[in-house]
């Protein structure tokens, strides 16, 4: 199974899973309250997440992972930058020590991963190696246009950027004539993982678009470098990985950041 094989199919069980939720409303949130302009806005932030995922893809198949994991991280930087200039987003001094030693962290357990298991890719493509370094750029902006599609519902968002990825990769297949006669070989299993698969790709989004409506882009990104944490643990619990010291460092790192600015949040809610 190809990229464009598990997109095609995670957003199409998504859209699934979106009219079975949304029911009767669902015509109302994909079309019935939409404005020309909510629509003209949902086309910029579909596109510039689809050019996102296709410089992801470009770099994934052609780096080694260190690297592209690497680079990818700097995402939140990029927010807290484009969130000052396009939409006049401030973050206080400890924020941005936290941003900063967050990377920090992220890039501490990146780099720390065993060498054995790094893969050794030579040649790097100069196309990939642009695509890497617009991908942070690009989903940055991906997260400061959410910011500005605040009266657009989290469900409308979710339903375009699948739709607009399923249409897309299905095209690509027929160009392609690689069908997906693999999914005749799927076991029950195989099914159950990629339903899962889109259940919570959907969740994840939702989850992201409502947050960002409801705080700025910056402080929302800078708990993106919790994903890596998490990862990484669920590679150690799941598929018994071998971490070394230093990725435990810098787990800590990120672990001790995040938990500063959650303890500063909540302290600060109990004050008022």
């Amino acid at each position: 199974m190809r990229e464009y094989h598990y997109l095609l199919l995670r957003c199409s069980i998504q859209i699934l899973i979106q009219l079975v939720w949304l029911n009767t409303h669902f015509k109302y949130y994909v079309y019935d309250s939409l404005t020309k302009h909510d629509f003209h806005q949902l086309q910029i932030r579909v596109g510039i997440g689809f050019f996102a995922l296709t410089c992801q893809i470009i770099a994934l198949r052609a780096l080694p992972l260190v690297l592209v994991s690497l680079v990818m991280n700097t995402m939140p930087l990029f927010t807290a930058v484009f969130g000052y200039f396009m939409l006049s987003e401030r973050l206080k001094i400890l924020e941005k020590v936290c941003l900063v030693l967050s990377f920090v962290g992220v890039a501490i357990m990146i780099t720390g991963k065993d060498s054995s298991s790094i893969e050794n890719k030579q040649g790097y493509s100069t196309i990939a190696i642009i695509a890497l370094c617009l991908n942070p750029v690009l989903s940055s902006l991906v997260t400061i246009t959410l910011r500005t599609l605040r009266n657009i519902s989290v469900h409308t968002q979710a339903f375009y950027h699948a739709f607009v990825l399923s249409t897309v990769m299905g095209i690509v297949v027929l160009i392609t004539q690689d069908y997906m006669s693999f999914l005749y070989q799927f076991s029950y299993y195989d099914y159950f993982l990629l339903i899962s698969a889109a259940f919570f790709a959907l969740i994840h989004q939702l989850l992201k678009q409502m947050a960002v409506q409801y705080n700025t882009a910056s402080r929302v990104t800078i708990y993106n470098y919790l994903q890596s944490l998490v990862q990484l643990i669920f590679d150690i619990l799941i598929f018994d990985y071998n971490f070394q010291l230093q990725e435990l460092l810098g787990i800590l790192l990120v672990f001790l950041v995040n938990l500063f600015l959650i303890f500063k949040i909540i302290s600060k809610k109990e004050e008022k």
